[in-house]
């Protein structure tokens, strides 16, 4: 599975510029790259996903994600 959005995390841009990124980048049917080795990234997930969801996306996993490409 390839990634539509990559916030460089691997940077260490800082959790701010990282929840930025992500949420800049976001579209329907996106694929978020985060990587979980960067303290920074761990930081983000929480504004991230509270942004991501007052937006009105929702999460999905990547073969629920392809259920409903296949729908439309």
């Amino acid at each position: 599975i390839l990634w539509s959005v990559d916030p460089e995390d691997w940077k260490k841009p800082g959790s701010s510029v990282v929840t930025s990124r992500l949420v800049s980048g976001a579209a329907p049917g996106a694929i978020l790259l985060v990587h979980d080795i960067h303290s920074a990234s761990v930081d983000a997930m929480p504004a991230t996903v509270d942004k991501l969801l007052a937006r009105g996306f929702q999460f999905v996993t990547v073969t629920q994600l392809i259920a409903m490409d296949d729908k439309g």
